[in-house]
């Protein structure tokens, strides 16, 4: 549930922009976390973060093909983290999402 990945969710009408310092080097590109399953790097978090398939179903569901601001969004091979909007934690985990005018 996106609640429980994302306690403090946040829609502004304005254009905030958070991005997180923390990048993970070794992630696996986004079409091979969401679409191959039984591979064996889909249960090794630091390749593919849970947070980051939950993140690209969200985008694809609030029809984010449509939103004026995407940067980042469902990048083969960025970390979630770096998506507009998304701010995550030292660990790599979301702590907020704001977007706004999206």
């Amino acid at each position: 549930c996106l609640e429980d990945l994302i306690p403090n969710l946040l829609f502004l009408p304005s254009n905030e922009l958070s991005f997180s310092l923390n990048r993970n080097t070794k992630i696996a590109p986004l079409s091979v976390c969401s679409n191959m399953h039984g591979l064996d790097l889909l249960d090794d978090p630091t390749w593919c973060p849970p947070e980051r398939n939950l993140l690209r179903e969200f985008y694809e569901d609030a029809k984010g093909q449509e939103w004026t601001i995407a940067t980042g969004w469902v990048d083969e091979f960025s970390n979630h983290c770096d998506w507009y909007g998304v701010e995550c934690n030292e660990e790599g985990k979301i702590v907020n999402l704001t977007l706004g005018n999206v």
